[in-house]
């Protein structure tokens, strides 16, 4: 039997080079995380599928395709389905009936062809093509101006279970072929598979499912029938079964999969695929089986994504509560225009004039109109807005700028207003009074005007009107001057008054806004020690988390948090693995020691040679402290090579890699999976149908003709 490798590819990733993306297909519960934090794997868009109870507990970014499977099945509807959209369901579906009743929701009872089944069912049902179409690689175009030159497709799952093994490998198919119809894109199709030994003891179909999913990836990357715009590669590895002390993992998912998610991570960072890439041409050209990578990794230490992120809502937490050191808000000028509503009072002549004709002493209206006075009504506006739009635009900039900069802006409004009340309360006293001296002043001159007394009409004989009336006109003018002055004031302090209840109604607002964000980080946050993280500023967040808070969304504030650790610093590096003190020969000597988890080669063989790759990935760290760390390593003769990974987003770990190209896929079937290969090539075994390439490659493999091909 002849195999050919075909077409050699570099996997790409997403946004490293301009016009090419990354989707990722997680698909079963190991990898599913992913969906959550694409950017760990520098995705820019994912597809998860698993059974609706996996699926409900995720929170999906954008842009996403959920794919629920099995839902509101049972087997028997199931398979019906699936026999009416592929006939070659049928004999599965008789082997199925005689295991008795199989619980989709429990990872399809274990059983791969069943996953398979359900992804065809969703694929048809949910119209998943057109989803592919619309939410992944349309926004994936627009991004890139209308043109994507190469789309890597990454499909990441297990081949233990029966969820992910073959339905994976079925959704990857599927994007790929819609971005070969929608785009002209070169599509590297990367199978990121991960074995069945750390599932030990966890099922009875384990090296079934895992033997049936190799067989059909090895058949896929070796057609020759594929697409001339598509290459195809594959990677395996396997996770730890025990920690360094030999404690089993067995149950533990979350740690499982916390694993995997980092394994991932790591090996999608740009300083690992720049060697990965470098020689890869040369390598795959050397070999038949040069697009297939072992991976193994080697774990120094590992903090989860909730772990990272209770250790950024401390920090947060803390800046929020000195928050009150940071410098006041920018001062915005008050200004109080006045607009007269009743002016309309009778000129002095008018009322002089008024009192020479009266004959029959002085007119009802008389004192009325001679004492009325004016009143104003005032705006309160900050630049050319009104007050009430000036705090509206600070709310408003709440979601985009976070709450703390309205804080700010808001306080100090608040306490310009209060200085312009102050200012405004000692005029208005003023004014006050002037005004009641101005008002007796005239109400006497009035009184002088139209005796009513015997003293007051000697006076007035004595004197004469026109004096009278000269004395009347003076005092009205002082008055209706004084009246209107503390007018002004008493609308002016009254208008500031009302601008400032809603300047710190708004205030009081934000500030509950960000106690109950504080609350929030509190509640997720770490136990006090020495940062662990760098972080992001927290102005250049606070606007997506106080979104979080606002929507009720933790989910989403965990990896919103999770995403703003920027970088470990060396006390978050020596907690991880395990050093005595954060000094960079502590660090250094724990490095060289044993690894906290441990993973075996695939299928726990053994290496046929050296690695090609062979790195110890650290978090992202300052740079000044990686090139200490560099030199110190050099120093003590650690001879592999160090690096850095680009996110914290899915964790924190530090990692040892090692990745070997396959000399023969002999190789692959060790004896685990050689006895699941077995079992499913029994004559009377229906439960595994296989495709064409994948029987002829497994009658090849058990033939022992293969020492030439393979």
């Amino acid at each position: 039997m002849s195999i050919n490798s075909g077409a050699i590819s570099l996997v790409s990733c997403g946004g490293f080079r301009e016009g090419s993306a990354r989707l990722i297909v997680a698909v079963g519960s190991l990898l599913l995380q992913a969906g959550s934090v694409p950017e760990a794997i520098h995705a820019d868009g994912v597809l998860v599928a698993d059974v609706p109870q996996e699926l409900g507990l995720l929170r999906l970014g954008t842009p996403t395709v959920a794919v629920p499977l099995g839902r509101g099945e049972t087997t028997a509807t199931l398979l019906t389905k699936a026999v009416s959209l592929n006939p070659e369901f049928d004999d599965l579906r008789a082997a199925i009936a005689k295991l008795g009743i199989v619980d989709l929701n429990d990872g399809m009872g274990m059983v791969a062809s069943l996953g398979r089944a359900a992804a065809t069912v969703a694929i048809a049902e949910q119209r998943v093509q057109a989803h592919i179409d619309r939410d992944l690689i349309v926004p994936l175009l627009r991004l890139h101006n209308g043109t994507l030159t190469r789309a890597s497709l990454w499909t990441m799952n297990s081949l233990a279970g029966g969820v992910g093994t073959l339905a994976g490998k079925l959704f990857a198919e599927t994007a790929a072929s819609r971005l070969r119809e929608v785009t002209n894109a070169i599509i590297d199709v990367f199978a990121f598979q991960v074995g069945a030994l750390t599932f030990l003891g966890l099922g009875d179909r384990i090296f079934n499912n895992a033997a049936t999913g190799l067989l059909e990836h090895l058949a896929s990357v070796f057609d020759k029938d594929r697409h001339p715009r598509e290459s195809r590669q594959l990677l395996l590895t396997e996770l730890p079964t025990v920690d360094g002390t030999g404690k089993e993992i067995g149950t533990d998912r979350f740690l499982r999969s916390a694993l995997a998610l980092s394994l991932a991570s790591t090996f999608a960072c740009r300083a690992v695929q720049q060697r990965v890439h470098a020689g890869r041409t040369n390598r795959t050209l050397a070999s038949l089986c040069g697009g297939i990578t072992l991976l193994r990794g080697q774990w120094f230490g590992l903090l989860g994504r909730d772990q990272v992120t209770a250790e950024v809502a401390r920090n947060y937490v803390y800046e929020l509560s000195v928050g009150g050191a940071e410098p006041p808000g920018p001062v915005l000028p008050v200004e109080v225009a006045l607009v007269p509503v009743r002016s309309n009072l009778r000129l002095v002549g008018e009322l002089v004039s008024a009192a020479a004709r009266a004959r029959n002493g002085k007119p009802p209206e008389f004192d009325g109109e001679a004492l009325a006075c004016v009143v104003f009504d005032c705006s309160v506006r900050s630049g050319h807005l009104l007050i009430e739009r000036v705090i509206e635009q600070t709310l408003e900039r709440v979601s985009s700028e976070g709450p703390m900069p309205a804080s700010r802006e808001l306080a100090a409004f608040t306490d310009a207003l209060s200085a312009n009340i102050d200012e405004a309360q000692a005029a208005e006293t003023r004014a006050a009074v002037s005004a009641s001296k101005s008002r007796l002043r005239l109400t006497a001159a009035i009184a002088a005007l139209f005796p009513d007394t015997l003293t007051g009409r000697i006076e007035f004989f004595l004197s004469g009107p026109r004096r009278s009336a000269a004395r009347f006109a003076t005092a009205l003018a002082s008055y209706r001057e004084a009246q209107s002055r503390h007018a002004e004031w008493t609308a002016r302090r009254a208008a500031l008054e009302a601008a400032l209840s809603k300047a710190q109604l708004a205030l009081k607002t934000v500030q509950a806004l960000l106690a109950r964000l504080q609350s929030v980080l509190t509640d997720l946050s770490a136990p006090a020690h020495p940062a662990l993280f760098k972080c992001a500023p927290l102005p250049e967040v606070s606007a997506e988390l106080t979104r979080c808070v606002m929507q009720g969304d933790i989910t989403l504030l965990r990896s919103v948090l999770a995403r703003s650790a920027r970088e470990a610093t060396p006390e978050g590096i020596a907690l991880l693995v395990g050093a005595k003190n954060p000094s960079v020969a502590e660090i250094v000597a724990r490095l060289g020691a044993r690894p906290l988890f441990s993973a075996p080669l695939w299928g726990g063989g053994d290496p046929s040679g050296p690695p090609f790759l062979s790195a110890i990935v650290l978090p992202p760290v300052a740079p000044a402290f990686f090139t200490q760390l560099g030199e110190a390593a050099q120093q003590a003769g650690l001879r592999t090579e160090i690096l850095t990974s680009d996110t914290l987003a899915a964790g924190a770990t530090v990692i040892r890699l090692e990745a070997w190209d396959t000399g023969s896929i002999r190789d692959l079937f060790t004896a685990p999976y050689l006895m699941g290969l077995r079992e499913i090539m029994n004559a009377g075994n229906v439960l595994y149908p296989l495709s064409a390439g994948a029987r002829t490659l497994a009658a090849s493999i058990l033939s022992s003709d293969s020492s030439c091909a393979f």
